[in-house]
């Protein structure tokens, strides 16, 4: 359909959402993209009808909208409307689409496909009479061609092909569209909601009237992301003669479609008043920096998407905890520490190509200071206890299911403290209890230390065979430590620096407060902090703030 024109101009002075404020001129070139892009609510159909009916004087005359609320079935496979019926229903759509209800609702649906196969088909039985014609009277294939043009089937198949959509087209004797995929022919009814849609809006498009502007509400309507912008480009490149305008939600859409100039205009609201849309808020940017501009991302899609990486898997008691304590944040279990450090860090070398805002929460495991600083500004928080499981037996919980099982067996909430405090320390004064823990400690700590000792990269392709890397143990500190704190009595800080759930303590506790295991035990204390916003909160504090988000 092109033919090298560059003609196809519409002018639009868009008056302001803010009465005071001037108009915001727009244009709509032959060959090129407007793409308005908006929030739900923001406007953008309105926007639509209202470009419809209000191109400044000097533009051309010829405007086709595209429904965004367009329906995408098929009666039948051929025009199921007689001549004089097409007529009918061309009129009553054209005053149809002319009313501001048109924007929310289209009274003329059941009609539309049949309206359209019969035009497709119509241009098409015309065009190619009258290149049966020409042949007739003496003409080469080429010289009627560059009269009469190809054929929309030419065209439509060729627009599939551009878009990944292994669909090519014909007509049947009885005046029917079949379509065709490696062999096997169906009528068009049968394809799927996607492939009718691609069909329809490629039908709409190719049968314009020449330097016609396009108004395309939601052109990824029933698309799949891997082939709306091929396919939106492929539309445009096939009617090069032709101005399009469309209204999207996709900020990505403007990326993917190479070789089109697209000019983004955004659209944050939409002033009323009793007989329609008033006024619009607009600004137009680069379209180089549509996909990665956080405002207008932000304008258009809301806050991010919010996901917290965090240790275990899907049952573990990471997820469980954290669900209550971030109730705004998706919580992902993600494995191990460092596969937790390995998501974040991924999504934040990635921050201007998706819309999640990602951070991560792992274990302490006898971590220092240090570590916990470098950590927050990697985007991870580094709880302050040795393991998440800790914080289901730290005075906190304890005391608060004391005072609930006290009245239910006769006992009071010191004594109850009291058997948790005693059940604690029986349990770890153990022997092998003492050595696994401070044993348990002292490796992590090591592996820390051992890592930060291994030469660069250089210095190993530089080495030799071996590398030798010497860590002094961290076992006698860490066991001078924990026996200390057990004579103490401080419960609380072995809870907090030492992996008390590889010990007996989980289940001394259960029993000390008379539940039959620790795992109905920590159910109980999520219970509580469904129930308790004040405990909730207390754990909060205690586990911190995330850290700041963003890149």
């Amino acid at each position: 359909m092109a033919d090298g024109t560059t003609i196809g101009l519409a002018r639009w002075e868009v008056p302001s959402s803010q009465p005071s404020e001037a108009p915001t001129p727009l244009m709509a070139e032959a060959g090129r993209c407007l793409m308005v892009v908006g929030r739900n609510g923001a406007g953008k159909s309105a926007l639509s009808y209202w470009m419809a009916t209000h191109a400044q004087s000097g533009s051309i005359v010829n405007i086709r909208r595209i429904l965004g609320h367009r329906r995408v079935w098929l009666n039948s496979s051929g025009p199921d409307v007689t001549a004089q019926g097409r007529r009918q229903a061309g009129e009553s759509q054209t005053w149809h689409d002319m009313q501001a209800a048109s924007r929310i609702k289209d009274d003329m649906e059941s009609q539309r496909s049949g309206a359209l196969l019969f035009d497709l088909l119509g241009r098409i039985i015309a065009r190619d009479n009258h290149f049966v014609q020409a042949i007739e009277r003496g003409q080469s294939p080429q010289q009627a061609r560059e009269t009469y043009g190809e054929s929309l089937l030419d065209g439509l198949n060729r627009i599939f092909a551009s878009a990944g959509l292994e669909l090519t087209f014909s007509i049947t004797t009885d005046q029917s569209f079949l379509a065709s995929r490696k062999g096997a022919s169906y009528p068009i009814s049968d394809m799927s909601d996607g492939e009718k849609s691609a069909f329809l809006l490629a039908s709409e498009i190719l049968i314009a009237e020449h330097n016609c502007v396009m108004l395309v509400d939601e052109p990824e309507r029933h698309f799949h992301r891997a082939i709306s912008a091929q396919l939106i480009t492929a539309l445009i490149r096939e009617r090069s003669d032709c101005a399009f305008v469309l209204f999207t939600h996709d900020l990505d859409l403007a990326q993917g479609m190479g070789g089109v100039e697209v000019t983004p205009c955004v659209v944050d609201e939409v002033r009323w008043n009793p007989d329609g849309p008033a006024g619009w808020k607009l600004r137009t940017i680069n379209a180089g920096e549509l996909p990665a501009n956080e405002d207008v991302r932000k304008a258009v899609l809301g806050g991010r998407d919010r996901v917290l990486c965090v240790e275990g898997d899907a049952g573990s008691l990471d997820v469980s905890l954290y669900s209550l304590l971030f109730p705004a944040w998706s919580v992902i279990p993600s494995g191990s520490a460092e596969q937790v450090r390995s998501n974040v860090a991924g999504m934040k070398g990635t921050y201007q190509h998706h819309w999640v805002e990602c951070l991560g929460i792992v274990d302490g495991d006898a971590s220092g200071p240090d570590q916990t600083v470098n950590s927050r500004a990697k985007g991870i928080l580094t709880l302050p206890v040795n393991e998440v499981e800790s914080l289901y037996y730290l005075p906190w919980a304890t005391d608060a299911l004391a005072e609930r099982q006290a009245s239910d067996y006769a006992m009071t909430v010191d004594e109850l403290r009291a058997a948790v405090t005693t059940a604690v320390l029986t349990s770890l004064r153990q022997e092998d209890v003492k050595r696994h823990l401070a044993a348990a400690n002292a490796q992590k700590i090591m592996r820390r230390v051992a890592m930060r000792g291994l030469p660069d990269r250089r210095a190993l392709a530089e080495g030799g065979a071996t590398v030798s890397v010497t860590v002094e143990s961290a076992y006698p500190q860490e066991r001078d430590r924990l026996d200390r704190l057990i004579e103490a009595g401080d419960t609380a800080s072995i809870t907090m620096q030492f992996s008390v759930r590889d010990s007996p303590a989980p289940a001394a506790v259960a029993k000390a407060l008379r539940y039959p295991d620790s795992k109905v035990y920590e159910q109980r204390v999520r219970v509580l902090l469904q129930q308790d916003a004040g405990r909730l909160q207390q754990v909060r504090d205690l586990v911190g703030d995330l850290p700041v988000s963003g890149t």
